[in-house]
């Protein structure tokens, strides 16, 4: 969460920047920077809701909730650039001209705005994780499991199954 803070803060620099290039530089690079600690962080989240989902079902499912989630990082990189077009199409960019003063705007709202606004959607996404609330009675009650079962936690379980438990 902190560094997701610290990219809404300085993303919020950036808006408030205007005109002062040192200002958009500087407060576009720690922005990114705060962004790197949460994206070093998603494997983890990724491991934790494998957890999550045996604690639930009693069915360790690693192999589908990596394949999902690489297909929802895939879909996500594609729709960003498609809401970024999206915006500079509203603008009436011109490629190779002198831009306009409406496709200046959809420049500056793709570059300040969007961003601001997805980081701030990523921090509501990430306060309202539960698994990290629950991971330590979830890393417990499997730890007991595992022990009175002699359980490795590597049962199969069918797509149908773990896709509706990684969306609860």
């Amino acid at each position: 969460m902190a560094g997701i803070a610290v990219s809404i803060v300085w993303s919020i620099v950036v808006v408030l920047s205007g005109r002062s290039i040192p200002l958009l530089f500087t407060g576009t690079i720690i922005s990114f920077m705060g962004l790197g600690i949460p994206a070093g962080l998603l494997g983890v989240m990724f491991a934790d809701t494998v957890d999550y989902i045996e604690w639930k079902s009693g069915v360790r499912s690693t192999g589908i909730v990596y394949s999902v989630s690489s297909i929802g990082i895939k879909a996500g990189q594609g729709l960003g650039g498609a809401l970024g077009a999206a915006v500079m199409a509203l603008g009436n960019y011109i490629p190779n001209v002198v831009q306009s003063a409406s496709s200046l705007r959809a420049i500056q709202f793709d570059f300040s705005w969007v961003i601001l606004i997805a980081v701030v959607l990523l921090w509501l996404e990430v306060y309202f994780y539960k698994v990290d609330r629950l991971y330590p009675q979830i890393s417990e009650d499997l730890k007991n499991r595992r022990a009175s079962t002699n359980d490795k936690g590597d049962p199969a379980l069918s797509s149908y199954t773990c896709l509706c438990l990684v969306t609860i």
